[in-house]
């Protein structure tokens, strides 16, 4: 099923309105939120679901040791971190805030 151009625009529209949404929430984020480590992030909401290493990746479809090294703050690769935030019923985000 094709798209007519007005439904297009319209959603290109209402992507365009949550950008900016999410840019002016990425403003007014709390610093200690916003300033905390990705890889602690995940262990939070990964604790906050009741899951224990193992299982977020089960859940994943990934090694236990690629959600340590997400955990500990190494590098891993974008589609890891898909898969990890998938698993909690998430999707990783990345917003720029302006460095004071």
């Amino acid at each position: 099923m094709t798209e007519r151009p007005t439904e297009r625009r319209s959603r290109y529209l209402s992507e365009e309105m949550l950008f900016e949404s999410l840019l002016a929430l990425a403003e007014k984020c709390p610093s200690r939120w916003a300033d905390f480590p990705l890889g602690r992030r995940l262990m939070y909401l990964r604790v906050r679901a009741g899951l224990n290493q193992r299982e977020l990746a089960a859940g994943a479809a990934v090694s236990q040791g690629q959600v340590v090294r997400a955990e500990g703050g190494r590098d891993i690769r974008w589609s890891t971190l898909e898969r990890l935030f998938g698993a909690l019923g998430l999707r990783p985000l990345v917003l720029p805030v302006r460095v004071e």
